[in-house]
Formats: structure tokens, sequence, C-alpha cells
């Protein structure tokens, strides 16, 4: 909500100005001219505010999109679908500030290489039979799959809460028996049962999410982030690939 905030303190910032301009003015101002007046005043606030760069383009994009959709004069029914359908699948962007992103096969395999060693390790600091790998925020499960192919013997969970991204994501999961895809938030959900917990988020939900690997999972236990780093805390270790620019960074902390 405090998103769409923004778009409002323009709208109203952008029409106490050009209320005057209305009052003592035979000229008119066009519509065109005060929709980008809104969009730069929102962008300017967003900026103001502290918000991450992705948050200016679209604050920046949202009022003239809204303004050129409503001359196409489209049936309301046709916006109801489609609101429908972004929930649907991008719900975790809404309650989680999650958006929905694929992990690259290009990455998964160089993650696979990794821990293919690191697993080994696991396996003798902490005495372990079976190693559990956690996913939070799923997907369709681009992470799981490939994991889950390299390594038959270790046990793989995800989660994932957009209704309709979880439902692509569990009917592609069912051709591997090592994985179980539950419908749940990432808050949700204990850590203490995991070996290694994996996550491709965001930036916001970041350090909530460090302290909870911090209070709920075990000595010798792994947290792997991609691409998104942790506020103020260095990781153990990062994976980068500096021959392959689809290879994502991966930021590896050892509890």
């Amino acid at each position: 909500m405090k998103y769409l905030a923004l778009q409002l303190a323009a709208f109203c910032i952008v029409l106490a100005l050009a209320l005057p301009y209305y009052g003592f003015s035979v000229e008119t101002l066009s519509w065109e001219f005060l929709i980008w007046f809104v969009a730069a005043t929102a962008t300017l606030l967003s900026i103001l505010c502290g918000q991450g760069w992705w948050w200016w383009i679209i604050q920046f994009c949202f009022a003239p999109l809204a303004y050129f959709l409503l001359r196409l004069q489209i049936p309301p029914i046709i916006f109801l679908v489609l609101f429908c359908t972004l929930w649907l699948v991008y719900r975790g962007a809404i309650s989680n500030r999650v958006p929905l992103f694929f992990s690259n096969a290009e990455t998964m395999q160089y993650l696979a290489d990794f821990l293919e060693e690191q697993i080994k390790i696991l396996k003798t600091q902490n005495n372990l039979k079976t190693i559990t790998f956690l996913d939070l925020g799923a997907g369709i499960g681009s992470s799981l799959i490939p994991l889950a192919k390299a390594f038959p013997q270790i046990q793989f969970v995800g989660v994932e809460n957009a209704p309709l991204t979880w439902l692509v994501g569990k009917i592609r999961c069912k051709s591997c028996r090592n994985i179980r895809f539950l419908y749940k938030n990432f808050h949700e959900i204990s850590l203490k049962d995991f070996d290694i917990v994996y996550a491709f988020l965001s930036p916001e939900p970041m350090p909530m999410l460090w302290e909870k690997v911090q209070n709920e999972m075990h000595k010798n236990s792994l947290f792997i982030s991609n691409t998104f780093e942790i506020p103020n805390v260095n990781p153990s270790q990062i994976l980068i690939d500096e021959n392959n620019t689809n290879v994502r960074k991966i930021l590896v902390y050892k509890i």
C-alpha cells in the first residue's frame, strides 16, 4: 500500500501546483502534461524514500500506463482477469516483496558442482545419513528440479505462496520423488530440520530472513543466497564464474 500511497501523494502535489495555474491562466494544461508530471513527481518521491531502483521505473511508468490504458476503453472484465492472474502468479511480490525469479541452468550447475564437496563435509561434520535441502520461494521449481536430479540421495523441499506458481511447480516437481513442494509462506516454515537452505528472493526480506536463519538453523549448516546479499554480513564464500556471465553470484553463509 505504501507504494500506491506515493502515487496518491504525487497526484496531490501535482494537483496543488496545477490549481493556481488554472485559477490565473486562460490556457489549460493538457492531461498528457499532467500525467507525465505525476510520473516524474512519483519517481522523485520514490528516490527520496530510498526505494530500490526498480521501483523508480515502476513509479514513473504507473500513471502514464494507467492513463493510456483508460483511453483505449478496454472492457473492465479484462482488467479483472489480468489482476486475478497477476495475483495468482505474483502474490509473493505483494505479501513479501519478492518477485518471481527463475534460476537459470548454468547457475544451478555451478551450484551443484559446489554442493558436491559441501555435502560430504556436512555429512562428516554432523554425522548425517541424509541431507535435507530447503528452497525458500521455489517458484516453478527451476532450482529444485535440476538439483534433485543431480543429487537423488538428498531430500528436497520447496515452499511457494503464489497459488498459480505453486501449482505449476507442484506439477513439474512430480517427476522427482525426492522433492516435496509445499504451499507455504517462507516465514511459516521452520529451518531447524534443514542442512542447506537456499533462497533467490530480493533485497527486501534478507535482514528478517537472516535473523530467522540465525535463530533456527543448526550449527555447521549452510544458508545460500542467489544474487542478494545480507546487509552488513560478510558471506563465508562468494561463488562467481568469471568465464560465464550467465552464472549469477552465489553467496554462501556457514552457520
